[in-house]
């Protein structure tokens, strides 16, 4: 967003030198030459302004603090399932939230669970642990 301003304000201001450079003849300097300085020492000044502005920013950026934990689909089975073994009954089973394979991760990533823990990969290496 720095940038993006800046440039915009750098931008308009070689316009403006670009149409005032005509007048640097009629005191005996090559407009040319005056153009190729000044639009240098703009663009430098750019870059200073970039950076400072940039920096400036950085300093002034304030960690977010979390207000609730984040709540997911496991995170949700585990509490209804400890509920469920708080008062087990022996009429009814146990009963466990399978996750389908084109259903989302749990774990938040935003892929399929197939693609995800789901995958042969990740199988194997659960298995090695």
């Amino acid at each position: 967003m720095v940038i993006d301003k800046l440039w915009v304000e750098h931008l308009t201001t070689m316009d403006e030198l670009r149409q005032g450079v005509g007048l640097q003849a009629y005191g005996q300097k090559d407009p040319l030459v005056v153009y190729k300085t000044e639009g240098y020492r703009l663009f430098n000044e750019l870059l200073q302004k970039i950076q400072h502005d940039a920096v400036r920013s950085i300093f002034r950026v304030q960690p977010a603090i979390a207000t609730q934990p984040v709540q997911t689909s496991i995170t949700s089975a585990e509490t209804s399932t400890n509920a469920a073994q708080d008062e087990p009954d022996a009429r009814s089973p146990r009963r466990v939230n399978k996750i389908r394979p084109n259903e989302m991760c749990p774990c938040g990533s935003g892929k399929k669970y197939k693609h995800c823990h789901g995958s042969p990969a990740s199988k194997r290496a659960q298995a090695a642990v």
